[in-house]
């Protein structure tokens, strides 16, 4: 009886293992014939994924070549222009024409133009002897082959244009120093960036994959700034016609009777309201750039630095970018160095002449007479613990450059201010920044 309840249990357990068997192979033919599937899956997307990037890249090709034959017509429109330019001899007698014309500005606004005056003798003089300089039909603008490209001027601008057609070159330190500080792949904001100066040879130092923000509210400005920038090629800036300030809910005016410009300082406009404006012209903050994680803050914009920072809190705050501004009024230096101890950063006095005596074109006649100069700060994060040697950290809000260098700001002075600028060069400790 044992024996036969032995084999009817064998027997189960024979079927149970052999049902198990049958399971078992089924679930493995289940799983290859879905392997199959997959496989066959992953072939048809593969070929599907060849057929999109086929037509993707077929699709940046087609960009690429119209973008290129844009480029082409762009350069082509250009030569032609060029070609249609007048010559480089510019006749004394359209400087004679912008005389007349200056002398019923002075008669009108009782405003004293005599350096004007000099300066379009100076640029007529200078555009007889460059063949390189050519101008255009309103004998207002020049191209002119400068430091970090061609550039297209106006002759009645007597400070940044008339140093780019004197020497090619404005304010050169400072684009030197912050060569120092940036390169390839990083982002610049040029806050102030006027005609572009800076902006270009910035571009150039970031490169294709880094990227330049220039801001330049100023309408007539902004035209010849975009200008230069299509002039030189540049992919990689982005100009932004807009008032840098604390909010971007302001509007401003340019305000045609300002005197600044009409002695011919275009870069010196005050934004108040006038009876003859180009009307509203927006604002703008930079931390509306936050996502964009700049490098490097440069600003130049007339006494307005502070409202600059205001709306740049948030950004400075979480990226810490290394900061360069002016800081050439007295009178609002405490405020603006208050207001950078409070963001954490070391300051380093940096006083820029505006004659190099190394500049591109190789003049040694200084037209600023030993007085044109630009007062600057360069600003760093405190945590960042950096030691510059070369240039002078600032100890204190109430500190004022004099405090620390013997030199004479009056107009009677007789130091040439030469004497003080810093060579890059000199500044040591940036390879650390």
């Amino acid at each position: 009886m044992w024996d036969f309840v032995m084999l009817i249990m064998l027997i189960i357990l024979l079927g149970v293992i052999a049902i198990l068997i049958w399971w078992h192979k089924r679930k493995i033919n289940e799983c290859i014939t879905k392997k199959y599937e997959y496989q066959n899956i992953i072939t048809k997307y593969k070929q599907l994924t060849i057929i999109e990037s086929e037509k993707l890249l077929k699709k940046e090709l087609d960009f690429e070549s119209k973008l290129l034959e844009k480029e082409l017509d762009f350069e082509s429109q250009l030569l032609k222009k060029d070609q249609a330019f007048e010559s480089a001899n510019v006749s004394m007698a359209i400087a004679q024409k912008y005389i007349q014309e200056l002398n019923a500005l002075l008669a009108k606004n009782k405003l004293e133009i005599d350096t004007l005056k000099r300066t379009i003798i100076s640029v007529m003089h200078i555009a007889r002897s460059h063949p390189n300089i050519i101008t255009d039909n309103s004998n207002q603008f020049v191209i002119s082959p400068c430091k970090y490209g061609n550039f297209k001027l106006d002759i009645f601008d007597i400070h940044v244009s008339r140093s780019m057609l004197f020497y090619g070159e404005w304010m050169d330190d400072e684009i030197s120093l912050i060569g120092k500080l940036v390169g390839a792949g990083d982002v610049v904001f040029d806050v102030g960036a006027n005609i572009g100066t800076h902006t270009i040879p910035f571009a150039k130092f970031v490169g294709p994959h880094g990227k330049v923000l220039s801001f330049e509210p100023h309408p007539n400005i902004v035209k010849t700034l975009m200008y230069n920038v299509r002039l030189n090629a540049l992919d990689n800036v982005e100009i932004i016609p807009k008032v840098v300030c604390e909010s971007n809910d302001y509007h401003f005016n340019v305000n045609l009777e300002d005197s600044e410009v009409l002695k011919g300082n275009q870069a010196g406009i005050s934004f108040v309201g006038g009876e003859k404006s180009y009307g509203n012209i927006p604002s703008t903050c930079l931390d509306q750039f936050t996502h964009l994680s700049p490098r490097l803050l440069k600003f130049d914009v007339e006494q307005m630095q502070i409202n600059v920072l205001k709306g740049a809190r948030k950004l400075i705050t979480d990226l810490r970018p290394i900061i360069y501004m002016e800081n050439h009024e007295k009178q609002y230096s405490a405020a603006l160095l208050r207001e950078m101890f409070n963001l954490q950063y070391d300051c380093y006095w940096h006083l820029v002449p505006a004659f190099n005596p190394d500049n591109y074109l190789k003049l040694k006649q200084d037209i600023w007479s030993g007085k044109g100069h630009c007062i600057n700060m360069l600003c760093l994060p405190t945590e960042k613990n950096i030691h510059l040697s070369g240039l002078i950290k600032i100890e204190s809000e109430e500190e004022w450059i004099t405090d620390r260098i013997n030199i004479d700001f009056s107009e009677d002075s007789p130091q040439d201010f030469l004497q003080f600028r810093i060579p890059v060069e000199s500044i040591k400790g940036l390879e650390f920044v």
